[in-house]
Order: structure tokens, then C-alpha cells, then sequence
């Protein structure tokens, strides 16, 4: 298994910072994991879930689509992909069905604001999900 060194860089940097701040209030494993280490590694971006919870890992992707909105970031390239299968499905459609077409500037437009519409009613979802929690 190939190591990734960028993640590795985060939760040692992580550890360190939370193995500073366990000397200062003390505690059990319990409090250093649940108080301590996991708050941090969420703030550092980096998060830890079940592989068999669906959401934990919808919150997780929520969570990065809200925290990376800058240009060619992850929010960007959900929308993008999200547009791009929409244009694609509708030049498919209309080759087989043999009707016009939409002009390319109109198609690039309704398909990337459908991308965001649906991505932030997700990120909206979620979020709503989580206060009720």
C-alpha cells in the first residue's frame, strides 16, 4: 500500500498539536480522542467515519463542497462533472429522439446552474440534517 505523505504530514501535524494541547487539560484516551484529537482533524479537513455509514460520509462530502468553493477547488469539480453528464444526456437525447438543438452557450448555461442548484440544495440538505441532530 502505497503511503500518501501529504495526509500523513496532516494528521502527524495534527497529532502534535493535539498531543500539546492533552499536556495543558489532561484526561483519559477517551477525552483525548473524542475532545481532542477528532475536533482537531475535522478542522484540519481531515475526517474519520465508518465505511458503512452513508452519513458520515454525506457529511463529510457536504462539508468539503461548503469549505473548497475556490475556482477548479472540489465544488467546482462536482459542478463541473454534475454539467458536463447533463450536457452529454441531453445531446444524446436529442440526437435519438431527432430533435433540434440547443445552442451551446444556452446548454453550457441551464446545465452548469442545474450542477449548482443541486449541489447546493445537497449542501443545504445536509446542513439542515446536521442542526437537527
Amino acid at each position: 500500500m502505497q503511503t500518501n505523505n501529504v495526509f500523513v504530514d496532516k494528521v502527524t501535524a495534527v497529532m502534535r498539536e493535539s498531543d500539546k494541547v492533552f499536556e495543558t487539560t489532561g484526561g483519559s484516551a477517551r477525552h483525548y480522542v473524542r475532545d481532542v484529537f477528532l475536533p482537531l482533524m475535522e478542522k484540519a479537513g481531515l475526517y474519520i467515519a465508518d465505511s458503512s455509514d452513508l452519513s458520515s460520509a454525506i457529511k463529510i462530502i457536504t462539508a468539503e463542497l461548503q469549505r473548497d468553493k475556490s475556482a477548479g477547488g472540489y465544488y467546482d469539480s462536482w459542478q463541473a462533472n454534475i454539467a458536463m453528464r447533463f450536457q452529454d444526456t441531453c445531446a444524446r437525447w436529442m440526437e435519438k429522439n431527432k430533435k433540434g438543438f440547443i445552442p451551446i452557450d444556452i446548454l453550457h448555461e441551464l446545465s452548469n446552474t442545474a450542477a449548482k442548484d443541486f449541489l447546493d440544495l445537497l449542501v443545504n440538505i445536509s446542513d439542515a440534517e446536521t442542526t437537527k441532530q
